[in-house]
């Protein structure tokens, strides 16, 4: 099989450093580019001359989103467990998230701390003020 059939328009040495570019920080191997470059017998500069293409920048980023997809059900879990665990953040964006909640719809008792979402499938539900200083950590709402 000839390498554009099994890359499309892109070399081996272009397609591992895709794959490469496209993998988390702690998962690449080699760990760096210097290494990489070495790996596939080009030049540092060559890796990111490949980088700052459109084409090339697209792939990394439609392989990225490709492994995001696998892990989406352990992602989707991870947020419902944080949620579950009192975490206001990870709760508001699992109602954002299911289309049941935006931030229009949280009003905040100035008084009592206590802060209202409100949810349409289940009407308004009310944080206790001890989730209150969570929910408003770096939010600068009026």
């Amino acid at each position: 099989m000839e390498i554009e059939e099994q890359y499309g328009v892109w070399t081996s040495a272009q397609w591992k450093a895709i794959e490469w570019f496209a993998s988390p920080r702690y998962d690449r191997i080699p760990p760096t580019a210097d290494m990489l470059a070495d790996e596939l017998g080009v030049d540092r500069v060559t890796l990111w001359r490949w980088k700052k293409k459109d084409e090339f920048q697209a792939e990394v980023n439609r392989l990225a989103r490709k492994a995001i997809g696998i892990k989406l059900p352990e992602l989707y879990g991870a947020l419902v467990r944080e949620a579950e665990a009192g975490s206001f953040q990870h709760l508001q964006l699992a109602f954002e998230m299911a289309g049941e909640y935006t931030k229009q719809q949280r009003n905040i008792n100035e008084e009592s701390g206590e802060i209202k979402l409100v949810i349409k499938t289940e009407g308004t539900t009310t944080i206790p003020p001890h989730l209150a200083s969570r929910a408003t950590e770096g939010n600068e709402e009026g």
